[in-house]
């Protein structure tokens, strides 16, 4: 039964995203696009996760760019604003955010890559958190990037991956729904132990590596965060 719902659901999007290629107005098609992603994505989270669409934000006004798909713990923080599923998200409570682009090209990656920079735990510039985490010395989990394409500029996005500055010393799942998903790991006794980048045939395959990298550890994320401290954000924000 899942199989057949899954692939009712994928066929559906594809089917709709085609249909909607020649919206000439593209902030619609980009709505439309979104949408369709967030159908099915939606199926796969319980429902304490929120999915949003908008900026992230830390106490310290640090802002990350433009966000298609933001999910939420619902249970740390609630959106500082939100209308319509569009708003500004606490970096407290956010836990996966998602790119959605028709076509992946130059500047898709390098747009995807400001992202993934902003909310590097690394990054001295980029979004922190406002609570201290429950890992050793405070630390938590920060929010897993992903991009989700349509279709792809690329004949090999994997030689492109590798060859970009930022993204080849990152592991940001990066699916083109054509069969190829990168910036994939699996621990050692798994199948795919140690692939990063995979190309198949074979149908939805790469899609539900791209779903299950995005999804396995999104309870261990929202673990390492701290509980519920309105008050780390209302007090000594400068």
């Amino acid at each position: 039964m899942f199989e057949v719902m899954f692939k009712a659901k994928v066929d559906e999007l594809r089917s709709l995203f085609l249909a909607t290629k020649d919206v000439s107005h593209n902030g619609e098609k980009g709505s439309f696009r979104e949408a369709f992603v967030v159908s099915l994505l939606q199926q796969f989270l319980p429902a304490h996760f929120g999915l949003g669409s908008g900026v992230v934000v830390d106490k310290w006004g640090r802002q990350s760019p433009q966000v298609d798909i933001i999910i939420f713990d619902k249970r740390t923080l609630p959106p500082i604003f939100e209308r319509g599923a569009r708003g500004i998200y606490p970096m407290d409570s956010v836990l996966r955010v998602v790119e959605v682009k028709s076509v992946v090209n130059t500047s898709s990656l390098d747009q995807f890559a400001k992202l993934v920079s902003a909310l590097d735990p690394k990054n001295p510039m980029g979004l922190k958190m406002a609570s201290a985490g429950k890992l050793d010395d405070g630390q938590s989990y920060y929010p897993v990037c992903a991009l989700f394409g349509f279709e792809s500029a690329f004949g090999d996005l994997a030689e492109k991956i590798c060859a970009h500055e930022v993204l080849k010393y990152k592991s940001n799942p990066i699916y083109i729904d054509n069969g190829q998903v990168c910036g994939v790991k699996f621990e050692e006794g798994h199948a795919l132990h140690g692939v990063r980048c995979l190309n198949t045939s074979h149908d939805n395959y790469a899609l539900r590596i791209f779903i299950g990298t995005l999804f396995d550890e999104i309870e261990a994320t929202a673990s390492s965060r701290s509980d519920y401290k309105p008050m780390d954000w209302l007090i000594g924000a400068s």
